[in-house]
């Protein structure tokens, strides 16, 4: 349930939600303190549009405002929109939630859900309604949540023996995975209630991941920027590393291009479009940058001051709302604001 020091928001659902129950919680214990990751396949099947943020014209036309908020039953590390109004929000210990965000002063809990591990991360593609956790040393876990009211498991997968799941991209009918005990595993999720291992890239654990066509980037901290190309699912290679002295959290990649959250040492702009020789372009100066999200030319920065706004390509700062950020999700104009123990913030890029 919700914790003492924050309030509980109402629940709204959508149409003839309306007098739906929205408990679908389950009893699974969740364990484990590292970071871990989840991405959402796609859109509600009744979404409208695409729930792709990498297509939205989330584009500033004046200073942004915070709309509204979610309140945190723990802990939460992100969130992710997955379309038809709904933002599903990572809970830490205490699994997923999906909230209906259509009336972002209002914001509503339709379903939560107890994960197989501990989810702390989120992330966003196209499909219908399907969404993978990485839960750390419970694996990697596939949930139905084309009923927002109901989520329902399809399946669970197991990396190996001793292996965690800490990170997941999905990228059409391939997921792919960073964790504990190896450096990617790439799986067929053609059919998501069977999940299958395609290739494995051995070595140490990465945090995070970016993808681009059949491009794989990693994010592995202290130990730099690792490319990997997957154009062969079966036999990924490395195609070039990045060894820089500032460390390597979180990133987004758009075409040749890669912005690059450093924590204290802001956000660095690499050109990537030769693996081999990956060379730093520019320096986006930001007080501990967590998260990044480059949509429509916007470059958006969770980080210590809360949420930046600026350009991708020149680093002109265009608009900031202060507070604390350690996750930023850009979607149909509004951004939202993962802040650890503090609230979702809700930020309106266009009010």
């Amino acid at each position: 349930g919700f914790g003492d020091h924050h309030a509980a928001v109402s629940v709204i659902t959508m149409g003839e939600m309306r007098n739906a129950s929205s408990d679908a919680s389950t009893s699974t214990d969740a364990t484990g303190d590292a970071l871990i990751d989840a991405s959402i396949d796609g859109a509600l099947t009744d979404a409208a549009g695409d729930a792709s943020t990498s297509i939205d014209a989330a584009i500033p036309c004046g200073d942004p405002v915070v709309a509204g908020s979610i309140s945190t039953p723990e802990t939460t590390f992100a969130s992710r929109y997955v379309g038809g109004g709904v933002l599903a929000v990572a809970d830490s210990t205490d699994g997923i939630r999906l909230v209906n965000v259509s009336n972002p002063a209002l914001p509503g809990v339709l379903a939560s859900y107890a994960s197989t591990g501990n989810t702390l991360q989120l992330d966003a593609s196209t499909g219908a309604g399907v969404l993978y956790l990485a839960n750390q040393e419970g694996g990697l876990e596939v949930l139905d949540i084309s009923d927002p009211l109901h989520p329902v498991q399809l399946a669970t997968w197991s990396p190996g023996v001793n292996q965690w799941v800490s990170s997941v991209r999905v990228v059409g009918t391939r997921a792919y995975v960073v964790g504990i005990g190896y450096a990617l595993k790439i799986l067929n999720i053609s059919d998501p209630a069977q999940p299958t291992l395609l290739g494995t890239v051995s070595g140490e654990a990465c945090a995070r991941l970016a993808v681009s066509n059949t491009t794989v980037y990693l994010a592995c901290g202290t130990r730099g920027l690792i490319v990997i190309n997957a154009s062969s699912p079966s036999t990924p290679t490395v195609a070039g590393t990045f060894d820089p002295t500032w460390r390597v959290t979180q990133l987004d990649v758009q075409g040749g291009t890669a912005w690059v959250a450093a924590n204290e040492t802001g956000v660095h702009i690499l050109n990537v479009s030769n693996p081999a020789a990956v060379a730093e372009i520019d320096t986006v100066a930001v007080n501990n940058a967590i998260d990044v999200e480059v949509v429509s030319g916007r470059l958006y920065v969770a980080s210590a001051d809360g949420l930046g706004i600026f350009d991708s390509g020149t680093g002109a700062q265009l608009g900031s709302v202060a507070g604390y950020g350690y996750d930023v999700e850009v979607a149909e104009q509004r951004a939202y604001v993962a802040q650890f123990d503090q609230p979702v913030r809700i930020v309106d890029l266009c009010p």
